[in-house]
């Protein structure tokens, strides 16, 4: 009850406010209009008589939206997708078990670096036989595709694939030899600057920002630099 008379509340002092400050906005203007000459104080003073009824009136409409009940929308949701950022994010846990790593005094794990990463790229090469045939059938995005157009792709995107995979899994032995030193947790997440790179790619490549406006750009360029500072400071933290 309580509630629910502090809502008529403020859509009433929001409705009896927001009709002056309609008429204010209305003879304002015709004030502008009506000045002869071009006084630069006049107009200075009427843009801020302008400037502070806006900002009144935002201040009004949010009392007259707090007072308006809240519509949820539902939409579906694909679970698949949780999953699997549940299952990346135990990749590290399993990881640091799998590596030596001291317990209250006692050694735990025997996988060195490179026999980790030898481990990993074969799981990853046999997951690939039933996931890449699950999501190609049920994909997250796009059109199902079969393995007859699988392999009717051009041999360049092939080829670009394997190179990638090269790519990423020379980055992952130099990832887990850092990890002996560093530790696990302090190497994934300098490791994790690869959206960093792809969006570099974006910018320097495939020109997404040309024509953007100057305060896009500017945050552009505030997010690699704070993007480097905080993996330079996660680097610092191991000491």
């Amino acid at each position: 009850m309580r509630l629910a008379a502090i809502g008529r509340l403020t859509a009433g002092v929001g409705h009896e406010v927001k009709n002056p400050i309609n008429a204010i906005v209305v003879h304002l203007e015709l004030l502008r209009n009506k000045l002869s000459g071009p006084d630069s104080r006049a107009m200075r003073h009427l843009e801020i008589i302008e400037s502070e009824i806006q900002r009144l009136d935002r201040v009004v409409q949010t009392l007259v939206d707090f007072s308006r009940p809240v519509e949820l929308q539902l939409k579906e949701q694909d679970m698949r997708r949780i999953v699997s950022g549940v299952l990346m994010g135990l990749w590290a846990p399993f990881m640091t078990r799998a590596m030596p790593h001291e317990v209250n005094g006692v050694m735990r794990g025997t996988l060195g670096p490179y026999a980790a990463a030898v481990f990993l790229t074969l799981g990853a090469l046999l997951s690939c036989l039933v996931w890449n045939v699950y999501f190609m059938k049920k994909p997250l995005v796009g059109e199902p595709v079969s393995i007859a157009g699988y392999f009717s792709g051009p041999m360049s995107g092939h080829l670009l694939g394997l190179l990638g995979g090269f790519i990423w899994g020379t980055g992952m032995v130099f990832n887990l030899v850092a990890a002996s030193f560093t530790g696990v947790a302090i190497s994934y997440a300098i490791g994790q600057s690869a959206p960093m790179v792809a969006a570099l790619w974006g910018v320097l490549a495939w020109k997404e920002f040309e024509g953007a406006p100057g305060k896009a750009k500017m945050y552009l360029g505030l997010m690699f630099v704070f993007y480097c500072l905080g993996i330079l400071l996660v680097a610092r933290a191991n000491g």
